[in-house]
């Protein structure tokens, strides 16, 4: 099987880029604020531009090098970094405008090129100071740049600008008292593998055409689970990869940012290159038509490792990478924290949501019930998938795809994406996808190789977990009853404590009559048989919902009569058919006491009858299956 670790590869000295490929503070997105070029809002008259020519790299030698690598099946290369030493001080044009403020410009061009992108090694704008970067035609204008984009490690990178010319201008107000820092360090030139540049993405619609847009019908019902999804530009030294995860909750439902993916995405990464980790949120067709512009969507920087499972196989071979983002996501990005379960049972459908070749989010379905199967040589740590035709395409998965989380029929993560054979010329070939059960604690021994350390906090280890949205309110299930231990044939009573404002209640009482109700406070619940049962509810409002089980809940203990008693002694099970049902009888210092017993009516109701008691307390332990009972009886001997 192919592994499935994105498509693009950083070797030494060669930059495989994106549209919003950035080098940013862990933590914040490339914000830039609204606004025109300074060119584009006066008529002033400026001086003539100043402009510095780029060599273009060899490229019939980069040709012969692709050319090999492509059919070795090396990851795709599309752009080669040029070295440059720009600065406010050594190059471009300063002006002095009427109002006092003054204005920098510089054109860089190497002929030839699909696109250019600016890497400063060195950037740190004073207040009030604006930067943007356009082509000739100013129909791609990025920024203004401001004071908010200064980092703490003082780097920072655009987004690609199609063809083979960019206008750096920078603007900065009269009276200003700090000097901007402004290096670029290196352009980046883009020769090749840019799909529809004129969309503005690189690999904005470069996934197969079998794929499903998630906003076709096909992902009508995963509204909430796919804004969960995240496409990730992974950087691991040199190198750089297109990847998908996902955000997931944890056990104190405090919307902490992990994100899960796969272990080879980010394989050997260093604390650095975590650090310029890029995750894009929301990127994804309005509908499912392909749009003809990219979509708006926003980018997070910046992550924090804090488990694997090793890779490839190791000791584990779960193939899962946890890390947690430098920052809280923000609300403005609706994101949701997908739900899980650690249960190692099959699911009958279900679906995978991706970013195929670092295309916009797509869609997977199958309906085929999944395999239990083995990515290295320790068996059974993933699930095969087989995916299905659905009205829109036969969505299968890519490079880029890696890490994408597989969903069942509840909407429950069940695993992340190692690789496999399915692809649009065939895509009857079977997925691996990482088992969430085999990473949840046995892929390692301590915090750093598992989930459950992370997403239990609470050490609850519960066999699932529901996702979670902020803005919502959720429903927290709770109840009580009025009495927790009766003789059987006795009624209970259950009062709802649930918060959340619910409006729906799914009550179920094992052991009880009626066994379902949908009220509230239900009353009157008749136990018929003795026994120690579990009791649940599912609370639910417009957009959430919640389990409480109480397990070994209510006790019902059988009838015992008469007592005191002088003959025969009578207990009653109610209606159960009990097997291996005894009874012991002690005095009060302990001393078993001669009895027997004769049934009555076969495995419920039984006589017992003492030998050669004294009069006074008797004490009886009565044992069946789920039940373990002590009780205090009165002996009267006849005179």
């Amino acid at each position: 099987m192919k592994q499935k670790p994105g498509n693009n590869n950083l070797l030494p000295g060669i930059l495989i880029l994106s549209l919003f490929f950035f080098f940013m503070n862990p933590g914040k997105a490339q914000l830039s604020l609204s606004g025109k070029p300074y060119i584009d809002q006066h008529s002033t008259e400026l001086k003539a531009l100043s402009q510095k020519i780029l060599d273009r790299p060899f490229l019939p030698g980069l040709d012969r090098e692709d050319s090999a690598n492509d059919k070795a099946g090396q990851p795709y290369r599309c752009a080669v970094s040029m070295k440059t030493n720009y600065t406010l001080n050594n190059s471009g044009q300063w002006e002095i405008l009427n109002d006092g403020s003054k204005l920098w410009r510089l054109s860089l061009r190497s002929p030839g090129a699909l696109a250019l992108a600016c890497y400063f090694e060195e950037f740190q704008l004073p207040t009030g100071a604006k930067l943007f970067i356009y082509n000739p035609a100013h129909t791609q204008i990025l920024g203004a740049y401001s004071s908010d984009n200064n980092q703490s490690d003082r780097l920072f990178a655009t987004e690609l600008i199609a063809g083979d010319e960019i206008i750096l201008e920078y603007h900065e107000p009269k009276g200003n008292m700090q000097s901007a820092q402004l290096s670029l360090g290196e352009l980046a030139y883009v020769y090749r593998g840019v799909h529809s540049f004129s969309k503005s993405g690189f690999d904005f619609g470069g996934s197969a055409s079998c794929e499903v847009n998630v906003n076709c019908d096909e992902g009508n019902d995963w509204k909430d689970p796919k804004q969960g999804v995240i496409r990730i530009f992974i950087k691991i030294g040199a190198s750089s990869y297109w990847c998908t995860g996902t955000l997931v909750n944890n056990t104190l439902n405090d919307f902490k940012p992990y994100v899960l993916t796969a272990d080879h995405c980010g394989q050997q990464a260093t604390a650095a290159n975590l650090s310029q980790w890029i995750f894009y949120f929301n990127y994804e067709s309005a509908d499912c038509a392909n749009p003809l512009t990219e979509p708006v969507h926003y980018t997070m920087t910046g992550a924090i490792k804090k488990a694997s499972s090793g890779y490839p196989g190791g000791v584990t071979g779960s193939d899962f990478y946890l890390v947690l983002l430098k920052n809280k996501v923000p609300e403005s990005f609706n994101p949701y924290f997908n739900g899980w379960t650690r249960e190692n049972i099959s699911s009958s459908n279900g679906v995978t949501i991706h970013h195929p070749e670092g295309d916009i989010k797509k869609i997977s379905t199958y309906t085929t019930p999944l395999t239990s199967t083995s990515w290295t040589s320790i068996p059974y740590t993933h699930w095969g998938v087989q995916w299905t035709a659905t009205t829109n395409g036969y969505g299968v998965t890519e490079g880029g795809s890696s890490g994408s989380p597989l969903f069942d029929s509840q909407h429950l993560l069940m695993g992340q994406l190692s690789g496999g054979g399915a692809s649009c010329p065939d895509p009857t070939q079977q997925d691996s996808y990482g088992k969430f059960s085999y990473s949840w604690k046995i892929a390692g021994s301590d915090s750093t190789g598992q989930l459950a350390c992370w997403l239990d906090p609470i050490g609850s280890d519960p066999l699932l977990w529901m996702g979670l949205k902020p803005n919502i309110t959720y429903v927290k299930a709770n109840f009580r009853a009025n009495r927790d231990t009766i003789i059987v044939g006795n009624t209970v009573n259950f009062f709802d404590l649930s918060t959340g404002n619910p409006d729906h209640w799914t009550w179920t009482f094992k052991g009880g009559n009626p066994y379902q109700s949908t009220d509230q406070n239900p009353t009157d619940i008749l136990y018929n048989k003795a026994g120690v049962f579990d009791v649940s509810l599912k609370a639910s409002n417009a957009s959430t919902s919640q389990t409480m089980i109480k397990h070994y809940y209510i006790t019902v203990i059988p009838n015992i009569y008469p007592n005191p008693f002088t003959d025969k002694l009578f207990i009653d099970m109610g209606d159960n058919t009990i097997e291996d049902f005894t009874v012991e009888a002690f005095d009060v210092l302990g001393r078993p006491v001669n009895m027997y017993m004769d049934e009555i009516n076969p495995k419920h109701l039984y006589s017992l009858y003492l030998k050669e008691a004294v009069n006074g307390m008797i004490y009886l332990r009565i044992k069946a299956p789920g039940l373990d009972l002590s009780r205090k009886v009165l002996f009267i001997k006849k005179p």
